[in-house]
C-alpha cells in the first residue's frame, strides 16, 4: 500500500529519521519550490509532543489552508484585509491534529476568502504550478496542493465549497478528498457558503487521506452542521 504517512511513521519508529529532520526536510523543499508562492506563513517547527509510535500522525509534517484558524498564528484567508489577524482560538481540525502530535509546517496560499478557482487571487500573489510555470495551479486551495505535490508536507487540510480541493488536486496530480457534508468539523474555518462548505484532505495517496480522515471525521458539538451519523473509516478496506 502506497502511503507517505506510513513510510515516514516507519522511519520515525526505526530511528532512520527524527521529527526535527522531517521539519528540516520540509523547510528545504519549501526553499526549493519558493517560486511557486505556495506558503503565506512558514512555521517549520516540530511538534511539542514527543513521538508516539502508536499514533500514525505523530510528528508528521502537514499544512493548513490559511482560512483555518490557528490560535497565536496569523490566519489571513488569503486577504490583505486580514494580513495581521491572529485568531484567539483554534479550528477543531487544527486542535485534533495538534492533539495527535502532527507538525504544522505552513499556512498556505489560497484565492482570497476562497473566492476563486485559479490560484491567482491571493494577496501574496499567484500560486505557480510546480510542474510547469506557464500553467495554473487551480484554486482556491492552490498552495496546499502544491505543498503536498512537492513533498513540503505529507498532507494538507483545506476547504471545498464548489471544487476548491478537487480542481487544484486534479491539475497538480494529487488526491483531493471532499467528505460527506458535516463529516469533518468546520468550526474555526472562515466561511464562504455555510450550506456548501466542506473541510477536506489533500494527500499524495488515497491511504494517506484515509489515515487523516480516521482522526478528523467525528461529531463536533461546536459545529451546528456536524453529523452524528459517523461510520468508521478503515485503512484495511483499501487492501
Amino acid at each position: 500500500m502506497k502511503s507517505v504517512i506510513l513510510d515516514l511513521h516507519e522511519q520515525l519508529k526505526s530511528g532512520k529519521t527524527t521529527a526535527e529532520q522531517l521539519v528540516a526536510n520540509a523547510k528545504a523543499m519549501a526553499k526549493k519550490y519558493a517560486f511557486t508562492n505556495s506558503i503565506i506563513t512558514p512555521i517549520f517547527k516540530s511538534s511539542d509532543v514527543a513521538f508516539n509510535p502508536d499514533n500514525l500522525l505523530s510528528c508528521i509534517p502537514y499544512s493548513l489552508k490559511d482560512n483555518i484558524s490557528t490560535e497565536g498564528i496569523v490566519t489571513t484567508g488569503g486577504s490583505k484585509f486580514l494580513s495581521n489577524y491572529v485568531p484567539p482560538y483554534n479550528a477543531s481540525v487544527y486542535g485534533l491534529l495538534k492533539t495527535n502530535g502532527a507538525s504544522l509546517v505552513s499556512k498556505d496560499a489560497l484565492d482570497e476568502f476562497g473566492l476563486g478557482g485559479t490560484g491567482t487571487h491571493c494577496f501574496t500573489g499567484p500560486v505557480c504550478n510546480p510542474w510547469d510555470k506557464t500553467r495554473r495551479t487551480g484554486g482556491s486551495s492552490s498552495g496546499s496542493v502544491v505543498n503536498v505535490a512537492t513533498g513540503i508536507s505529507a498532507f494538507a487540510i483545506a476547504t471545498d465549497t464548489g471544487d476548491s480541493i478537487r480542481r487544484p488536486a486534479s491539475l497538480v496530480g494529487v488526491v483531493g478528498y471532499k467528505p460527506t457534508y458535516g463529516a469533518i468539523s468546520r468550526y474555526g474555518v472562515l466561511p464562504f457558503a455555510p450550506s456548501f462548505d466542506h473541510v477536506g484532505i489533500i494527500s499524495k495517496y488515497v491511504a494517506d487521506a484515509v489515515i487523516v480522515a480516521q482522526t478528523l471525521i467525528k461529531h463536533d458539538p461546536k459545529d451546528y452542521t456536524s453529523t452524528t451519523r459517523i461510520k468508521d473509516v478503515k485503512l484495511e478496506n483499501l487492501r
